[in-house]
């Protein structure tokens, strides 16, 4: 009778292998959750955008709806003046500033559903990547399709903590070149410190949004200011955090200073742009944790 084998392997082997397969199973608990909150914005910003595009047709239906302007009728206006008496000319004031509220309305409805599906393209780009450099990709190029700027910069924090990883991307030209890599066509601009010396790690140090309107007046980082290959004039630099709050980095844009006099106009960000890439930040947040 033929005895079966038996193959006997170390306790510390086995203890190494049900470790390895815990933290597997708690990275997967993880990234689920990040994939679930990912879904759980796109909802929201469909939701966002179908109220949007409703509010908008239901607005148009009405415009459709509206009476005839008064100039429609202006002969038979006319024919009724010479057998009454001539009516004021307020009444076809209030029609036209009617009239002009609905399209004013309707264009302010027709904008923030712009605005819901940018976004709403941003998220699903950033949150559909499988890879560390595919998201650094996908976050340089949705900054740069949403603001206007000269220069992008993605600041990732290293696993020791104590440097950060910096990606950049330059401004949309029609001349662009094909991208030098499948990933986008980013830089690798090395590491720096996370210190008061540069925008990043004053944000990451801070947890702060830095804005600076005239970036080479303010006297701050005049030196990372001074390594671009342009003048700078406005800088704003978001923090990044994940769902509980812990800073993994930053998302900064600069603009080009075109006139040299301070009363000529150079670009400024607006509290729009400022809003877009909070919302970047907030999608790059997950993004990012689920890769580093």
């Amino acid at each position: 009778m033929t005895e079966g084998l038996h193959l006997m392997v170390p306790k510390h082997i086995l203890e190494n292998v049900v470790e390895g397969t815990k933290t597997l199973l708690s990275e997967k608990r993880v990234l689920n959750q990040k994939l679930d909150e990912a879904n759980v914005r796109i909802f929201a910003l469909e939701r966002q955008l179908a109220d949007q595009q409703l509010r908008a047709e239901v607005a148009m239906h009405s415009m459709a709806k509206s009476p005839p302007k008064p100039a429609t009728h202006r002969f038979k206006n006319l024919t009724l003046q010479v057998m009454k008496t001539k009516m004021p000319d307020e009444k076809a004031s209030d029609d036209l500033a009617t009239v002009g509220k609905k399209d004013l309305e309707i264009n302010k409805l027709l904008g923030k559903t712009n605005e819901l599906e940018t976004l709403l393209a941003a998220t699903r780009a950033i949150t559909h990547q499988t890879a560390h450099r595919e998201v650094v990709s996908s976050t340089l190029n949705a900054a740069r399709n949403l603001v206007a700027a000269r220069k992008y910069t993605l600041a990732i924090t290293s696993e020791g903590k104590s440097t950060i990883n910096l990606y950049s991307m330059g401004a949309v030209s029609l001349m662009e070149e094909k991208p030098a890599n499948k990933y986008g066509g980013f830089t690798d601009e090395g590491t720096v410190s996370v210190d008061n010396t540069t925008t990043f790690g004053h944000v990451m140090m801070m947890g702060t949004v830095f804005d600076a309107m005239q970036a080479t007046t303010t006297g701050m980082f005049a030196s990372q200011m001074e390594d671009l290959d342009f003048t700078p004039h406005s800088v704003l630099c978001v923090p990044i955090r994940n769902a509980h709050g812990t800073i993994l980095g930053a998302l900064q844009v600069v603009t080009q200073r075109q006139h040299s006099d301070e009363y000529m106009h150079n670009q400024v960000f607006t509290s729009l742009d400022k809003e877009r890439l909070e919302h970047l930040c907030v999608v790059a947040g997950s993004a990012v944790l689920s890769h580093l």
